[in-house]
């Protein structure tokens, strides 16, 4: 913000993935699962600037998550329930780590965290008829924070190195049906939601800097619908419709006062949105080559960019409603040995914004050639 700089980091990354199961029987089986991610982060300004520059020393985020599931089926497997159980640790070492506390004041110190966590969940699924079924599941689960979000980008994002994983309590409960009648096939399914997640995790802007800060509380509840159709494997048409609310659940600040924010929908979270998608296959019977022409609509109602209680007479505070279109046509192979594609998204040119009100593109037209070695 008052300097010159030129800041490069490098972030190696390793994922490390193990699934293990046996079947203890043909209807009960039991797995471990093992997740690990470490992440090691070095940087530094190219112009030189300081000593306490951020990541100048390699920075690290160590996340493993250890899951032990029994899966079980009864009723001639009309019944499945799946219940876990799961270990997560969270570790971080944070060299001159550069994050304002209250008071406005910057700090520059080394942070080292070691936090581990027990969650669970119960899962299960009812055929009431062949093709129709209701599923059902809770969870008490943990989300450990993003190497962005702990340690930001050393120029325009914070480091948080006090973030806390999100606890959260997950409930969902969803019915699927499939029907078939001729050529056509039609998939339905609606879902509610609930969740009620401790130490929320959301950005934060502040004039041209931004960090990542815990909420303590928030509920977020809804529904969604979906919508999938396919007419003899030439048309497809897939359609969803969501309905959120995500409120501050916190009632009472630091001091014991009545929070203003309480049970207000949270800045910068779309509440209802939804997407249709269109596909259709030119030929029928294609000898050498598939055409196959696309469309989506993309929508999304008027949401807050602060909470409401901040707006006044001359700024609603909103972001604005959006409604998008785009449209496309892929020629390929028989056999996908290669393909071309051209695609126009915001055909329209609406405007169209991010979260933060940040106006994005207009119009575009991309070309796209594939060709695969395999084939």
């Amino acid at each position: 913000n008052n300097q010159k700089t030129v800041f490069e980091y490098n972030q190696k990354t390793f994922i490390y993935r193990t699934n293990l199961k046996y079947n203890i029987h043909e209807n009960h089986a039991i797995t471990l699962n093992y997740v690990g991610l470490n992440i090691k982060r070095e940087g530094e300004n190219r112009l030189g600037v300081s000593a306490d520059e951020p990541f100048k020393s390699p920075n690290t985020l160590d996340k493993n998550v250890i899951g032990f599931a029994y899966n079980s089926h009864f009723l001639d497997r009309k019944l499945t329930i799946n219940s876990s159980l799961k270990h997560y640790n969270f570790k971080i070492f944070t060299r001159n780590a550069k994050y304002i506390i209250s008071n406005n004041t910057t700090v520059i110190e080394d942070i080292k965290t070691n936090e581990n966590k027990l969650g669970y969940s119960f899962a299960a699924r009812y055929y009431i008829a062949p093709k129709l079924f209701v599923k059902a599941s809770f969870e008490k689960g943990y989300r450990l924070p993003e190497p962005i979000e702990i340690f930001g980008d050393g120029i325009s994002v914070d480091a948080n190195p006090e973030l806390k994983p999100e606890e959260s309590e997950n409930l969902n409960i969803s019915v699927h049906n499939t029907a078939n009648f001729n050529k056509n096939k039609l998939r339905t399914s609606v879902n509610f939601f609930r969740r009620d997640v401790l130490n929320f995790t959301q950005k934060i802007p502040s004039a041209k800097r931004s960090k990542y800060e815990n909420i303590r509380d928030v509920l977020i509840y809804g529904f969604e619908l979906d919508f999938k159709y396919n007419y003899n494997n030439r048309l497809f048409i897939d359609a969803n419709f969501t309905r959120q609310y995500s409120l501050n659940n916190v009632k009472l600040n630091e001091r014991g006062d009545l929070n203003r924010a309480y049970k207000e929908q949270l800045p910068n979270t779309p509440f209802l949105f939804s997407n249709l998608a269109i596909a259709y296959d030119l030929f029928e019977n294609p000898i050498k080559y598939k055409v196959t022409f696309d469309y989506n609509l993309n929508f999304v109602k008027e949401f807050y960019l602060g909470y409401s209680f901040t707006a006044t007479a001359f700024n609603k505070n909103t972001i604005p409603e959006q409604l998008t279109n785009d449209l496309g046509v892929t020629v390929s192979t028989i056999n996908e040995k290669y393909s071309v594609s051209i695609q126009a998204t915001n055909i329209f040119n609406q405007r169209v914004f991010d979260n933060f009100n940040i106006q994005k593109p207009g119009r575009a037209i991309f070309a796209r050639i594939r060709y695969n070695f395999n084939k």
